[in-house]
């Protein structure tokens, strides 16, 4: 199972709250905007591939679920930026107040729920076809200390086989797997448009959307469990809500009404009703960035994006069928859909060894309004921001110091294969173990890694550095 997903995943794969896509070395010739036959080098079926991946973007960006997430990460890099010493690194959670520490608690136990993929173990031989879930239920488990709750869809699953007594397994079906089976599906949709077949992917977690809908809403097509998926995106909690949209919508089809009708008219109710609450969580996140300044450059950039997106959806929710339309009609479409609904960063492989200095190449792939070389440095201060935050989370909820981040390559930074700078030359173990180490004059303003871990440390600390203060 982890060998076919790794072996799906290596094609290409997305990191969410990074807006960063990373493409193997198959898509090199069409990521190369130089390249005059760019529109002819990519088959339909890795086209559908990257389909997937911006997907996985467009929903960050353009969905409850996603600004929710977004606006949590922004909340508990708030909090750690009060963990941050004199020497510019992470004292870890226990520097800070007894309430402090709660919040901490409350929004890391809410990013598992957010984002964390559940643990199924599904053997690779088993297909779709031969699986069946039996019964379901909704778990939650309480936040710490708050009234929120994380939701977890439980299924039990048979495997009908011809001799003996069927297999069965556990399992879980949470935010990271509907979004998941969402994409997959759409990546389907746009493949069989074009006349192609998608890559074959483990059960888990990308058809646990269609098995569900198959024991709860059996009389829908794989168009209509879609758009269930879709809806299920514009709540906080995906999995909250997915069995009741499932079930609803079975409901509706057996009346005789038009599924996609229904829920298009009750998706955009609710999301106009929502409308207020969604400003103020952008304008929340606005507000912890009030300087010029490239991240808050970037993180702006996203909160506008994702205020342009939820208005497009008020008036078309499920928007992703007619692009899926769009370029079928003409693969060209995908630039000017890039420009409008907004695109992310690429980490391009090209072949090599992950040693070779500058073996990948990181850029924007398109830029919403032109090239915006202040953004594109923000985008990856940003990133690299996150990234570091990351590594401080400790699974019991608490923030780790920057000392005690065990070293190996799970800490290396994320532009390793893709420098050319002074430090990746000089001194690649550090950028390969401990990069936050890089946080040196001479690096300022031209390592995205550095700036981003100034970028942290509040202004008092790192101002002569980042902010240029005397």
């Amino acid at each position: 199972m982890e060998n076919e997903l790794a072996a799906y995943v290596s094609l290409a794969s997305y990191l969410p709250d990074s807006q960063l896509i990373t493409l193997g070395p198959e898509f090199a010739a069409w990521t190369d905007q130089s390249n005059p036959d760019r529109e002819r080098a990519l088959p339909p079926q890795r086209f559908a591939t990257f389909f997937h991946e911006w997907i996985h973007y467009l929903h960050n960006v353009s969905t409850i679920h996603g600004l929710s997430a977004f606006a949590n990460l922004v909340h508990l890099w708030t909090e750690f930026r009060s963990t941050i010493g004199s020497d510019g690194l992470s004292r870890g959670g226990t520097s800070l107040s007894a309430e402090a520490q709660s919040r901490v608690r409350q929004k890391l136990v809410l990013l598992g729920g957010l984002r964390r993929s559940k643990r199924n173990v599904v053997p690779a031989n088993v297909t779709e076809s031969q699986l069946s879930i039996e019964s379901t239920h909704t778990r939650w488990d309480p936040i710490p200390e708050h009234d929120a709750r994380t939701w977890t869809i439980v299924c039990v699953a048979r495997r009908r086989v011809e001799e003996g007594d069927p297999t069965g397994y556990r399992l879980e079906i949470g935010a990271h797997e509907i979004l998941e089976s969402v994409a997959f599906m759409l990546e389907g949709s746009l493949a069989k448009l074009l006349n192609t077949m998608v890559e074959d992917a483990p059960i888990a977690p990308y058809c646990l959307l269609r098995l569900l809908a198959a024991h709860v809403s059996p009389a829908l097509d794989d168009r209509e469990v879609l758009i269930c998926g879709l809806a299920s995106l514009q709540g906080t909690s995906p999995a909250e809500g997915l069995v009741a949209i499932l079930r609803l919508a079975q409901e509706r089809k057996s009346a005789g009404e038009d599924v996609l009708h229904f829920l298009e008219e009750a998706q955009a109710a609710d999301l106009i009703a929502g409308k207020e609450t969604a400003e103020s969580w952008l304008k929340e996140v606005e507000a912890v960035f009030p300087l010029n300044e490239p991240m808050g450059h970037a993180v702006k950039e996203t909160t506008q994006t994702i205020r342009r997106n939820l208005e497009k959806r008020r008036r078309s929710p499920f928007f992703e069928l007619s692009l899926i339309e769009l370029i079928a009609k003409n693969g060209a479409a995908m630039d000017e859909i890039l420009k409008e609904f907004g695109a992310c960063g690429i980490l391009q492989k090209q072949p090599g060894f992950e040693e070779d200095i500058e073996r990948d190449r990181i850029y924007e792939f398109a830029v919403s309004r032109g090239a915006d070389m202040e953004l594109s440095h923000g985008r990856r201060i940003m990133h690299f921001a996150f990234r570091f935050l990351y590594l401080h989370f400790f699974g019991d909820g608490t923030l780790r110091a920057t000392s005690t981040i065990p070293v190996g390559s799970g800490s290396r930074c994320p532009a390793y294969t893709a420098c050319t700078l002074a430090p990746r030359i000089g001194t690649p173990e550090i950028c390969a173990e401990e990069p936050w180490l890089n946080t040196k004059t001479e690096n300022i303003g031209s390592c995205w890694y550095a700036d981003a871990v100034c970028r942290v440390a509040p202004r008092e600390i790192a101002g002569p550095l980042y902010w240029g203060d005397a």
